[in-house]
């Protein structure tokens, strides 16, 4: 009988014996004995791939240390910016203060400004502002030999 196409792949042409067109050479003509897949050692490719599993997640597991202790320091950094940027703008404000005052006791003709009590206590914050500063920004720079060590 024959077949209605010759690419036919139907049930009724696989029985009656018609080779398919898209099955490989040795399946047409009936031999099994030679299949692709059969000849694969799967144990061997299973074992491959867990290797490449586990060398995949040890090295994301790195990765994702590093990138967590990368985050750490770069908050820490910002933390001290953000002290140095809140201190340094005190600063400035106290200093304007300062400057207010001794325009005031100059404009009153005060004889010394710098003898003013509130001139005095004005200094000393202004100083422990920049005191403190400067022990975060040693601190900075400890922080910055010992990552390039």
């Amino acid at each position: 009988m024959a077949c209605h196409a010759p690419s036919c792949v139907s049930y009724t042409c696989r029985k009656n014996g018609m080779p398919d067109k898209r099955r490989s050479k040795y399946e047409a003509k009936g031999d099994k004995s030679v299949n692709y897949f059969e000849n694969i050692d799967w144990k061997g490719i299973k074992k491959d791939v867990q290797k490449g599993m586990e060398k995949g997640m040890a090295a994301m597991k790195k990765g994702a240390i590093v990138a967590q202790k990368k985050a750490g320091e770069l908050t820490d950094e910002g933390q001290r910016q953000y002290k140095i940027l809140r201190l340094k703008a005190k600063m400035h404000t106290g200093m304007s203060d300062l400057g207010a005052r001794v325009y005031e006791l100059m404009s009153a003709r005060a004889k010394n400004p710098a003898l003013d009590v509130r001139v005095k206590n004005m200094v000393e914050e202004i100083h422990t502002l920049k005191v403190q500063i400067m022990n975060i920004e040693k601190k900075r720079t400890v922080a910055a030999r010992k990552k390039a060590a």
